[in-house]
């Protein structure tokens, strides 16, 4: 029996690793900060899409409507080289 009220006060470590930020991961990522059974962090590599920028692709600032971050416990590993910064048309 002392096991089993272990196991119901036992939380969760999650560490999420994401390229960047994105608008569409944003809720999941909310609601998983909520939930009483996880202690989770996301760690994104880039902060495109966090922030406004210029996107190469459509030749103007973009930023998305929604935040990405807010209300989600992580940090951005700047020190570590981007994939977003590299030229993958030939792959990774």
């Amino acid at each position: 029996m002392i096991r089993l009220a272990q196991a119901r006060n036992r939380r969760y470590r999650v560490l999420i690793v994401a390229t960047h930020a994105v608008q569409y991961s944003a809720p999941i990522y909310r609601q998983m900060a909520r939930h009483p059974e996880l202690d989770m962090e996301v760690a994104y590599c880039s902060l495109r899409g966090a922030e406004s920028g210029l996107d190469p692709d459509f030749g103007k600032e973009v930023k998305w409507d929604v935040p990405c971050s807010t209300g989600i416990p992580g940090c951005c590993c700047e020190t570590a080289p981007s994939i977003l910064d590299r030229d993958v048309s030939s792959g990774f």
